[in-house]
């Protein structure tokens, strides 16, 4: 064992399962963003030999504001016969929210722990170099805020305000959290249908900036993925109206590739000279993440 502390970060989100798919991030020691982190404290490290037990012991932190539950899991890339861990090992986990203490972030730990495992029926003379993996599978469920602002169509005058109130223009700051898709920018059209009706047209670009996929199920024992990785996008103005989006299909945008852009339109009754509301952008989808324990591991049987 070596205690080397190597992180994996998982975007602040309410983690729900892990499973399998291809490990293509190999052995880096950190992937993902801001939010919930997890090291390795312990883990095993050179020439394990037959019937050595093992151990993993993994950190899990929560720097978010919101309370995060889930799953690890742990796989090797042995047949079972050989021992070592069995496919689908999985933990559970609950953090509480971070709090913020004298403007200070006091994160909340738990320590989970995997093992021991041994391997067996290992043939003498012959080395074998399983890697193992960690999976997590989570939820997100993400809101990016812009400020919109709507005027009356027969007003000619323009009043000072203090945001932009201009009927065209292109948004690339939103308010949001760091998440594996973010709204990379938002261009707005605003065109006036009547004295007290205005059409709102929104053109949303939004972008995978992380590593990993956007995955259709989840559950421990989730079934084999499908092609089908959907997001589900609403877009509104609390109190006010829902935009109606597309390429949409049943509030679902499938996130077939790393940007997508969707195009939203309301209709705005502009009954005072100025409607200023922000308007909300909630994504929520389903996420996978994975990295490898980083050297080389070697079994090896004890020759007497």
């Amino acid at each position: 064992m070596k205690a080397l502390q190597i992180t994996l970060i998982i975007l602040c989100a309410t983690l729900v399962a892990c499973s399998t798919f291809d490990f293509s991030f190999g052995g880096s020691k950190t992937v993902g963003g801001k939010g919930v982190q997890f090291t390795f404290l312990e883990y095993p490290e050179g020439d394990i030999i037959e019937g050595e037990q093992f151990s993993l012991k993994i950190r899990a932190t929560n720097y978010g504001k919101e309370s995060v539950q889930g799953y690890l899991c742990l796989q090797d890339t042995l047949a079972d016969s050989l021992g070592g861990i069995q496919q689908n090992e999985c933990q559970d986990f609950y953090l509480p929210s971070a709090e913020i203490i004298d403007e200070k972030v006091q994160q909340e730990d738990q320590v989970i722990f995997f093992g021991p495992y041994q391997y067996r029926n290992l043939q003498p003379r012959f080395t074998q170099t399983p890697n193992i993996h960690l999976s997590a599978r989570y939820s997100i469920q993400s809101e990016a805020t812009m400020p919109l602002c709507v005027q009356k169509g027969t007003l000619e005058e323009k009043k000072t305000l203090d945001i932009d109130c201009e009927r065209q223009g292109t948004v690339s700051s939103l308010d949001q959290p760091d998440m594996p898709i973010t709204i990379t920018q938002v261009e707005k059209h605003i065109s006036t249908l009547s004295p007290e009706q205005s059409q709102v047209s929104l053109k949303i670009t939004m972008k995978q900036g992380e590593e990993g996929r956007v995955i259709d199920e989840v559950g421990p024992t989730a079934a084999a993925l499908t092609e089908n990785q959907f997001v589900d996008v609403r877009v509104y103005m609390h109190g006010v109206t829902d935009f109606t989006c597309s390429p949409l299909v049943g509030g679902k945008v499938e996130m077939d590739k790393s940007e997508k852009v969707i195009k939203c339109n309301t209709i705005i009754a502009t009954t005072q000279e100025y409607l200023v509301q922000p308007v909300t952008i909630m994504l929520r989808y389903n996420f996978e993440k994975a990295m490898s324990l980083p050297g080389e591991l070697k079994l090896k049987k004890e020759v007497i």
